[in-house]
């Protein structure tokens, strides 16, 4: 078989995964043509890429040339129906380490928008390879429905309704690393462990059967309660608020409650009784004092309950469910601020992951907000210092993942490129904004997107460019193009400094040349002083070339553009080899 596009796979050769394919042949009736697509599959942890489907076109002519690869379908396709509610029934079984689980689709057709949407004879749902439907049928009562699966890829041929139900049964065994694994004491059930069309929002209940022992937690509210015969219990979960992206924990866990103004905070830990007690206690005081900080920056916290759950791994990081949080190993409690800024940065407002990871930008942001505005002066430096030094180090580190992609098209989070484009200098974009409209015009922007939000629909840099907009009042068009959709960062260099004694002081003066395309942005500028003062001014650079005057009492011991690394910037290749530091200038 052979593509009829050459670049058509060419996401094979920039992504190290390890690639199946397999033929799927599509559901339909007997008076039509068989329809054939090609699947290239893998195992997917949470918020990466997603398997690739394209069609396969036959031979002009029977016996006669090759069949080829056609036209991808996108994920991002939705061909025509829109899931908009699950119902999903779970329960595992830890001796085989699989999860059998029922979900219940309530799924509407909508109006295409663009040719990719137009309906097709066929529809499909997308989920991880390891999980494999048995059953699919369109109500409670209906026979089965035929459908086909290759990978995480199934085929079904919907009803002309314009609403209707769609039950799948199926099961998965979960043994991964970075995602979906059951172990003799917990299960973390996170990797598009539930059928979805475009990773769309959607609303959700979960009714969560654990093993004895164990107790469960999803996204949402509690809402049922049941004690099974065979000594189970069934949790029964519910999220009005539709997002992306959904999570299933259940474990031995000590459970701690803490009440604070009309809500509840839990830790659910499978620590000692000893460390679990002080982890928690740590854990829900930085919760209570960042869930505070947040609502009076950016609005209500939309839910009664918010729960920090352990695991032991082989997760290693922390990951989101906008009413809990899932935290591996050496994450507690300082990943907290991030992870409780996705409530409303990917919960709230839905991130698919399929076009960027904005709101990763904007969960490190508010993080790095929520430190340095604390009321603790010696903490608020603190945070101050470890971030100037984090951002620093990330100047030196990636440069070249800034020189290979743009912030708007950072999807994946197990791309390390990826990453450092969209978790790091995305946030520093947002800094950088903060920096040119001021802390007020960006909480207001930032209170803006979640004013006019649609419920259910995902958001993306451009509605928070809208958003900016309005609350400045401005056009900034020109921001979010320079930073977000053009690859690389300002490569600039200090020159021409020179000191000269005025007779009441000294001036200093020096130009600013950047190399390339010129971006526009205000700098600091700090000038540090023999007698070990310093002074600060802001350049507002624009062309290639921009001089300063810089008016002082004393004389100037050094001189340094941007020394917080406030600005993503990269280095010409001889300064990157040389190690040197092209904003900086010691005076003789």
């Amino acid at each position: 078989m052979k593509s009829g596009d050459g670049e058509a796979l060419e996401w094979v050769r920039q992504n190290s995964h390890d690639w199946k394919v397999g033929c799927l042949a599509v559901p339909g009736p007997a008076s039509l043509p068989p329809a054939y697509l090609a699947v290239f599959h893998r195992f997917h942890t949470c918020e990466s890429d997603g398997d690739h489907v394209f069609t396969i076109v036959a031979p002009d002519a029977p016996a006669r040339g090759d069949w080829r690869l056609g036209a991808e379908i996108p994920e991002t396709a939705t061909l025509g129906i829109r899931i908009r509610d699950h119902a999903i029934a779970a329960r595992i079984e830890v001796a085989s380490r699989t999860a059998i689980l029922r979900d219940k689709l309530e799924i509407e057709r909508e109006k295409a928008s663009t040719v990719a949407d137009q309906p097709m004879p066929f529809a499909l749902l997308r989920l991880n390879e390891n999980y494999h439907v048995r059953g699919l049928s369109q109500s409670e009562s209906s026979k089965p429905s035929p459908f086909s699966q290759v990978g995480g890829v199934v085929a079904f041929v919907p009803p002309a309704a314009d609403r209707f139900s769609l039950a799948v049964d199926y099961t998965g065994k979960l043994d991964y690393r970075n995602g979906d694994y059951i172990h003799d004491d917990e299960a973390v059930i996170a990797s598009y462990w539930y059928p979805h069309v475009a990773r769309l929002p959607a609303t959700l209940t979960v009714a969560a059967t654990s093993p004895i022992g164990w107790t469960s937690i999803a996204q949402g509210e509690p809402v049922a309660a049941r004690h099974n015969a065979d000594g189970t219990e069934t949790l029964t979960w519910r999220n009005d608020i539709p997002t992306s992206y959904f999570t299933l924990d259940m474990g031995q866990y000590r459970v701690v409650t803490r009440q604070w103004k009309g809500k509840t905070l839990l830790t659910y830990m499978l620590e000692s009784e000893r460390t679990a007690a002080r982890t928690s206690r740590d854990s829900l005081d930085l919760l209570q004092e960042c869930m505070e900080f947040y609502e009076k920056s950016f609005g209500p916290y939309p839910y009664r309950r918010y729960a920090i759950v352990e695991t032991r791994g082989p997760f290693t990081g922390a990951l989101e469910a906008y009413s809990f949080a899932t935290f591996g190993p050496q994450t507690l409690p300082d990943f907290i601020p991030h992870e409780l800024a996705h409530t409303w940065w990917g919960g709230i407002l839905p991130c698919t992951y399929t076009r960027s990871m904005w709101n990763e930008a904007f969960a490190n942001y508010s993080d790095d907000l929520f430190r340095r505005s604390t009321t603790d002066r010696r903490r608020a430096a603190e945070a101050n210092a470890i971030s100037a030094a984090r951002r620093r180090a990330e100047r030196s580190r990636s440069s070249r993942a800034y020189s290979t992609l743009e912030v708007a098209k950072a999807f994946d989070t197990e791309d390390d490129l990826q990453n450092a484009v969209g978790y790091e200098k995305g946030a520093q974009v947002l800094r950088v904004l903060e920096e040119e409209i001021g802390q007020p015009a960006m909480l207001a922007s930032m209170r803006a997107l979640l004013a006019n939000h649609a419920s259910g629909a995902p958001v993306d840099w451009n509605d928070f460019n809208l958003a900016v907009n309005q609350s400045t009042g401005k056009d900034m068009r020109w921001f979010f193009e320079q930073w977000l959709e053009r690859k690389g960062a300002p490569i600039l260099q200090l020159t021409d400094v020179s000191a000269r004694n005025s007779g009441t002081g000294t001036i200093l003066e020096g130009h600013i040349r950047q190399v390339g395309d010129p971006y526009r942005v205000k700098l600091p500028v700090t000038v540090e002083l023999r007698l070990g003062a310093s002074v600060q001014q802001i350049v507002e650079i624009r062309g290639a070339e921009t001089p300063f005057t810089i008016r002082l009492n004393e004389r100037p011991d050094r001189i340094r553009v941007d020394p917080d690394a406030l600005v993503p910037l990269g280095l010409t290749p001889a300064d990157a080899q040389n190690k040197r530091d092209p904003l900086t200038y010691q005076f003789p």
